[in-house]
């Protein structure tokens, strides 16, 4: 264990202390910070993330339950559209004999919640912290060990989305918590259980946002380099997951265009990035769900990142920009799908398509890049999500992207040379853009 691990073990107060903490210092419950516009979430009055929030910061059966009915009725919630499958609430049977899982579920409860009782953020802030100390800490045990890789695959998940949402409070990348899927024996990872498939999906999304030349110096990951869907259907390959809103076998064709941006030198390049559009064109991505409003929106979602894979792998490989025939139309139709996504509100969820957007922001012009901005305020302003570091990286672009519209129709290489700009922290330290 690390000597700054260690230090954090020692130095945060436990749950037990905290939970004191919090009972000596309890206040009336304040207002919800974020926007109460819109059409809230029925029952709750909130329209972001977050669909409920407990009358006052006052646990009154211990803080572990109070965080854990947090977890179960207002994050889980907000996680997806899905009425059949949500794989927030199915790691609270994975906590129930699994302590790494639990704790960083807690930790994850406790940084929710603490913005919405801001005169108690430092208290939760420690809980925040010693939850997540002891995750990590049972997590390398259980690794070690050998002992529930199914618990160590949740509880990775909950701390990289942990870590998605905090990543001004750390010098690690978010993505750090992926090294799991290599330290884990092949055959104990389930290619469809949701933690997986959510780790890979951020992996593979984060990829489209360096440059060749940043890819060839990394360490890839073996399911990167690997056909990870092998075995798997193409009926099943196909299905919508429910909390990513997007399909595995389109993910796994994202990730091959990347791959194939990198080996410049591969025989029949452009013959295989052809082979690759095709396949996403054909692409039917659908979904178990029973015909309802929620189940809209999960189509609706999925084929935003259909538009935005066809648009990256012309942009990336063909070397198109948005003068192009093919990336205006394009665009404009992934422009107009996403002002049509709920951005507050029951059907707002953690589903929203950040990486399509992004797509879509990057690839247009600065007036429907503004639309874009100004649909997804709510979101901005609402509860703590990734959008507002891709907002913040894409609006360093601004200036470099109105030069690129004076070049014509093709500029072979664009796309990597935009990627490879430092306009943030996004690059530095290792980091990369988070875009799920």
């Amino acid at each position: 264990m690390s000597l700054q691990m260690e230090y954090l073990i020692q130095s945060v107060d436990s749950p037990a202390v905290v939970l004191h903490n919090l009972k000596a210092s309890v206040r009336s419950p304040s207002r919800s910070i974020h926007s109460q516009d819109g059409s809230p979430s029925q029952d709750t009055g909130l329209t972001g993330l977050i669909k409920y929030v407990p009358p006052n910061p006052m646990p009154t059966g211990g803080l572990e339950q109070f965080l854990l009915n947090f977890y179960i009725n207002g994050i889980c919630p907000g996680r997806t559209t899905s009425t059949q499958s949500n794989a927030y609430m199915s790691l609270v049977k994975v906590a129930d004999t699994c302590p790494s899982t639990r704790h960083a579920l807690l930790s994850l409860s406790a940084s929710y919640i603490s913005e919405h009782f801001p005169g108690e953020k430092d208290t939760y802030y420690q809980a925040e912290l010693s939850y997540s100390t002891q995750s990590l800490k049972a997590l390398a045990t259980q690794i070690s060990k050998g002992h529930n890789y199914e618990g160590a695959l949740a509880t990775s998940m909950l701390l990289m989305h942990h870590s998605m949402i905090n990543q001004e409070d750390s010098l690690l990348c978010w993505s750090c918590h992926s090294n799991v899927l290599d330290a884990i024996p092949l055959e104990a990872i389930d290619n469809q259980s949701s933690p997986v498939l959510f780790m890979r999906a951020q992996i593979i999304l984060a990829r489209t946002a360096q440059s060749s030349q940043q890819l060839r110096k990394i360490r890839q990951h073996s399911f990167e380099t690997t056909n990870w869907l092998k075995g798997t259907s193409v009926t099943e390959a196909s299905k919508i997951s429910s909390t990513l809103g997007v399909s595995p076998q389109l993910l796994s064709l994202i990730s091959s265009i990347t791959l194939l941006s990198i080996n410049s030198h591969t025989p029949k390049k452009l013959t295989y990035a052809r082979l690759q559009e095709t396949q996403i064109h054909n692409l039917k991505q659908w979904t178990s769900e029973p015909d309802s409003a929620g189940k809209d929106v999960l189509l609706a979602t999925a084929e935003c990142f259909r538009l935005a894979a066809l648009i990256y792998l012309r942009c990336r490989m063909y070397g198109y920009i948005h003068a192009h025939a093919s990336i205006t139309c394009l665009s404009a139709t992934l422009h107009n799908l996403l002002l049509s996504l709920p951005v507050k509100g029951p059907l707002y969820t953690a589903i929203y398509p950040i990486w399509p957007l992004f797509i879509a922001a990057v690839t247009t012009d600065a007036d429907r890049r503004e639309a874009l901005y100004q649909r997804v305020v709510p979101i901005r302003e609402g509860d703590k999500n990734t959008l507002p570091a891709v907002l913040e990286w894409v609006s360093g672009l601004r200036v470099w992207l109105a030069r690129l519209e004076g070049v014509g129709c093709r500029r072979e290489g664009w796309w990597d040379e935009m990627v490879g700009l430092r306009v943030s922290n996004v690059g530095r330290y290792g980091r990369l853009l988070c875009l799920g």
